[in-house]
């Protein structure tokens, strides 16, 4: 192999050398760009992610309250139902009274002769 011949081989060589680095520049490019995207779109899906979990939780609080609620309104209707029975029973026993009463009156208005 002459010289010259080896000259032509190492000026090819570091021809190759140079172009390689932008070939790799020009290959990472669109990976960058589609890097790019990626990350932002799950930064756009952490995003979301944080919003629901704040959602659920204030939904969670809201059926905790709801819960209550109902437990103070179920309470709140057992009492008004006794006092209810309580007024039901107090008002039979008056209106027994009253119906011996009457029919005392009745039984004693009979036995009077004019």
């Amino acid at each position: 192999m002459s010289t010259e011949e080896r000259l032509l081989r190492l000026e090819n060589a570091f021809a190759t050398l140079v172009e390689l680095p932008r070939n790799i520049d020009e290959r990472l490019d669109p990976t960058g760009s589609r890097v790019n995207t990626l990350e932002s779109n799950l930064s756009a899906l952490s995003d979301i992610v944080a919003e629901v979990a704040r959602n659920q939780k204030r939904t969670y609080e809201q059926l905790n309250r709801t819960d209550e609620l109902l437990k103070n309104l179920v309470a709140e209707g057992d009492r008004n139902q006794k006092r209810i029975e309580e007024r039901l029973k107090r008002t039979d026993e008056q209106l027994a009274g009253l119906a011996a009463l009457v029919e005392k009156n009745i039984r004693g208005a009979g036995n009077q002769q004019p």
